[in-house]
């Protein structure tokens, strides 16, 4: 029986910056098994210290998700509305493997920042 969480593996980001007036912003979740769910709620985008969940900006037409035929890989893209800098956040639960696993956030805090050094919209 499978007992354990899917863990995050790497964050891949397209580019490390954009020009606001005609790209969009792709990161590339890896994921170290294949997911049966996930939850853009516990996703999130901190753009210039505001935190906007995946599925709110799904909803305001500025984000996007696919997941790959593997169920391994999780592509967040997001066209920018204003300039500035974005941190990517995964909490607890983002995902769900097919034995009913949730993902666990690191235990210095319930959501994981995978931190871009100076990933900037401009």
């Amino acid at each position: 029986m499978d007992r354990n969480p899917p863990e995050i593996s790497s964050v891949v980001v397209a580019d490390s910056s954009v020009n606001i007036s005609d790209e969009t912003a792709s990161f590339t979740i890896n994921l170290s098994e294949a997911v049966s769910s996930y939850d853009t709620s516990k996703i999130s985008l901190d753009i210039n210290g505001t935190p906007s969940t995946i599925a709110t900006l799904i909803s305001a037409g500025s984000a996007s998700v696919s997941i790959n035929a593997s169920s391994n890989q999780l592509t967040i893209t997001y066209t920018p509305t204003g300039s500035g800098s974005v941190k990517l956040a995964v909490a607890n639960g983002a995902f769900t493997d097919g034995s009913g696993n949730a993902y666990v956030a690191p235990s210095w805090g319930a959501t994981n920042y995978i931190n871009f050094s100076d990933y900037a919209v401009s």
